[in-house]
């Protein structure tokens, strides 16, 4: 089942970048492919530092523009 998470989240990955134009929203969806892939694969402090940088820039980028 890992395999086919993993799998699933590198086809999520390759589908935005043949895309021609990205939405914030596709721009969530593949960080969100990122960190699941930094957990299956332990990297669970890169996970985080990711997850965390993405959730200050949602919240920070409307305060200082």
């Amino acid at each position: 089942s890992i395999l086919i998470l993993a799998l699933s989240c590198i086809f999520g990955l390759l589908k935005s970048k043949y895309k021609l134009y990205n939405s914030i929203e596709d721009i969530y969806e593949g960080c969100t492919y990122l960190v699941i892939l930094f957990y299956i694969f332990n990297l669970h402090s890169a996970a985080w530092i990711f997850s965390t940088s993405v959730c200050l820039t949602s919240i920070l980028n409307p305060i200082f523009t």
